[in-house]
């Protein structure tokens, strides 16, 4: 009974040792990504352009390369949400889609869109959240969703994380 006690223990100081590792981990701060941001002008994006700018933007490139998220923009126009176009965002690109699933959901306002350009996806995904413009739907857990994505760990403020 002892050695039970004992064993019992020490599993329970290892997981809160992990614990502490890994809320540490999550809550370090990377150093800022240095670029030299007046090589690119600022572009627009549009529904005409959305892929091909986003398949360039740093959050995108991100994405784990087996994983995917729906980006979709939606509108209030009829009263109800009303989804206008919808995005799968990949490490790979940005492409069109027809698909309502995927592990993690990004829903945004498409009032967004007319501020929205090549170097400001972080900021106008902040300004919606703060605004309750964004929102995210997921079937994972905190836990499989920081680790599936930790790739991306250093954008977690640009989703209101």
């Amino acid at each position: 009974m002892r050695k039970l006690t004992f064993y019992g223990m020490l599993g329970v100081f290892v997981l809160i040792l992990f614990v502490l590792f890994y809320t540490a981990y999550l809550d370090s701060k990377p150093e800022p990504v240095k670029s030299n941001t007046n090589s690119t002008p600022a572009i627009k994006i549009n529904y005409s352009n959305i892929e091909t700018q986003l398949s360039k933007n740093s959050i995108v490139k991100s994405i784990p390369a087996d994983n995917e998220i729906l980006l979709q923009f939606y509108n209030f126009n009829s009263g109800e949400r009303t989804i206008e176009k919808a995005y799968t965002l990949r490490s790979s690109g940005v492409k069109l889609t027809n698909k309502t699933e995927a592990e993690i959901i990004l829903l945004l306002s498409s009032k967004y869109l007319e501020n929205l350009t090549n170097k400001n996806l972080c900021s106008v995904m902040e300004k919606a959240n703060k605004n309750g413009d964004l929102g995210m739907e997921t079937n994972l857990s905190s836990v499989e969703l920081a680790w599936k994505f930790k790739s991306m760990r250093e954008y977690k403020d640009c989703f209101g994380l």
